[in-house]
């Protein structure tokens, strides 16, 4: 997908779009095409049409605010966006969710963006040029630093009480057509606030299937628990 928008950007296109989404799917499915039904390809890529979609609509918007103020809502809307997304898809595969997941985000993402990679640019950069190798170890050793962080960050967020919440994984129908209204919202003739209203009753009816259904009990339970 980063290949895909630096190559739009070069040839001066737009570059965050979901055919450059599908194009990235494509790719992926045409090398392997099983890739299809595991976890990380389906999570990674409902984030980032989620994330795509929010910021294709606001694309034209005008904006009276103050830049950090659009800043901070921007990035509260793509943590939102994206754990909703894939907040399904994390029931169905792990039985959990991460209550805590959008909190963690907006440390998560800023710490990303302006720390975890310019230092991973900068290890790229000092390994494929020459130079002294005590400038590669002052790199690598800002790229540990500065995932160090982000690992303390996601280490603490998961301890804190219900993280992760036990839920009763959704059923794949169920899985299909939440999913199914929720791109048919997205790509019919509504307005704005029209398809606000009916997104927001989609995700409130699929927590609400998320409360009502048991937890299971396994093997994840006796080991939060304490037991073996």
């Amino acid at each position: 997908m980063a290949m895909l928008v630096l190559a739009a950007w070069l040839l001066d296109r737009l570059g965050l779009t979901l055919r450059n989404v599908g194009i990235a799917a494509f790719i992926v499915l045409l090398v392997s095409p099983l890739s299809l039904f595991t976890a990380d390809m389906q999570l990674s890529f409902a984030a980032t049409a989620a994330l795509v979609i929010w910021f294709e609509g606001r694309r034209h918007a005008r904006e009276g605010r103050p830049r950090p103020v659009r800043w901070l809502r921007d990035l509260t809307a793509a943590s939102l966006g994206a754990g909703g997304a894939t907040m399904p898809l994390t029931a169905y595969h792990f039985g959990a969710v991460a209550p805590w997941g959008v909190l963690a985000n907006l440390i998560g993402i800023p710490l990303t963006g302006l720390l975890v990679m310019p230092a991973g640019m900068a290890v790229l950069v000092t390994g494929a040029l020459p130079g002294p190798q005590v400038i590669d170890d002052a790199a690598l050793l800002a790229m540990q630093f500065v995932i160090d962080a982000l690992l303390a960050v996601t280490g603490w967020f998961a301890g804190l009480p219900a993280s992760p919440w036990r839920v009763a994984p959704p059923p794949p129908l169920l899985l299909s057509l939440l999913y199914g209204c929720m791109a048919m919202a997205l790509c019919l003739d509504m307005s704005a606030t029209a398809r606000k209203q009916t997104l927001s009753a989609i995700a409130v009816a699929a927590l609400a299937a998320a409360l009502l259904s048991p937890a299971p009990d396994g093997v994840y339970y006796a080991r939060r628990a304490g037991g073996h």
